[in-house]
């Protein structure tokens, strides 16, 4: 015996509902790639154009671990004394779903750590100068460490570190002939996070990436 299944006007509308459900956010997913990447390419290029003459080299990548992709963009800076590699992020917000530009970082001389999600920076010129060790906390980085690098050149030169536990306040001080910073610096040893730009699939000027 064969059972004829009707459907009432009811059922249809709850089919419906149920489909568009599904469908719903992968449509709005994918309007949102294309809306967030013209939002990067027009913060990347502001980004670049206010480095001029140098310019620089920009990519979309997860720095924070979220899962979600970040603006980065890497540069040189001319002016001053000392290794000046740059880079500057712009986080992407999952509350606010955009590029959170209110919060836009340079870094110099960074090196990220993606495994323990850390992130160092430091700049020591002619007169002294600093580091400093971050943790990912969401888009924001929280200070773990700070070292302050001083310069005495009387009667000979040399230099003073201090070490400062930010969560502790414990400090420790060393003196030696030259700059002497944790391995976890990478002190002179920077490394690019975006090799080469043009040939790089995260180019935010090549195809979506999300």
């Amino acid at each position: 015996m064969v059972h004829k299944v009707v459907y009432t006007h009811d059922m249809k509308s709850i089919f419906s509902t149920i489909v568009l459900a599904f469908l719903l956010p992968s449509l709005l997913f994918a309007q949102t790639k294309s809306s967030l990447r013209r939002q990067a390419k027009k913060i990347a290029t502001d980004i670049e154009m206010s480095l001029s003459p140098a310019g620089g080299c920009d990519t979309l990548m997860d720095l924070n671990g979220d899962g979600f992709k970040d603006i980065v963009v890497e540069f040189y800076s001319g002016c001053g004394t000392g290794e000046k590699n740059g880079t500057i992020m712009v986080m992407y917000d999952t509350m606010k779903r955009r590029f959170d530009i209110s919060h836009q970082v340079n870094i110099p001389n960074a090196h990220f750590d993606f495994k323990k999600h850390t992130v160092t920076k430091y700049y020591v010129a002619n007169g002294g100068g600093y580091a400093m060790l971050y943790k990912w906390k969401g888009i924001k980085l929280m200070p773990l460490e700070k070292i302050e690098v001083d310069v005495d050149r009387e009667p000979t030169l040399k230099f003073r570190m201090t070490k400062k536990n930010m969560i502790t306040g414990k400090t420790v001080h060393w003196v030696s002939d030259a700059v002497s910073l944790p391995s976890v610096y990478h002190y002179y040893r920077y490394r690019h996070l975006i090799r080469r730009c043009s040939e790089s699939d995260d180019v935010i000027g090549n195809p979506p990436i999300y």
